[in-house]
């Protein structure tokens, strides 16, 4: 069959069978980008933004462990209660971000 066909025939089917085969590995590879690309934005949504809030989490706790310290050599009444103050109001702001961190979105 192949030996009785013209050299243009044998040509032009070459072509087409190639550009079919091109415009599958094309497709295939547009769906998978696509997928590659809902993924990428799980993953920011999921991880990379809520880090930044666990980061918050930590800075917080740093911030509350010296000022406990603070408060433990504080010699004052007055101090004292300054620095209670401040470690109620660092509690409740790591709280909040921590119950954001948490909270499934």
């Amino acid at each position: 069959m192949l030996m009785e066909m013209s050299l243009k025939k044998k040509l032009m089917g070459g072509f087409i069978l190639v550009a079919i085969f091109a415009a599958l590995v094309g497709g295939i590879g547009t769906v998978n980008i696509m997928k590659v690309s809902s993924a990428d934005t799980l993953l920011y949504e999921k991880i990379t933004v809520p880090t930044a809030e666990l980061l918050s989490v930590s800075t917080d706790f740093q911030k509350l462990r010296v000022t406990v310290l603070y408060f433990l050599r504080a010699n004052n009444g007055a101090e004292k209660d300054k620095l209670a103050q401040s470690i109620k109001e660092l509690r409740a702001q790591s709280d909040t971000q921590a119950a954001s961190f948490e909270k499934p979105s």
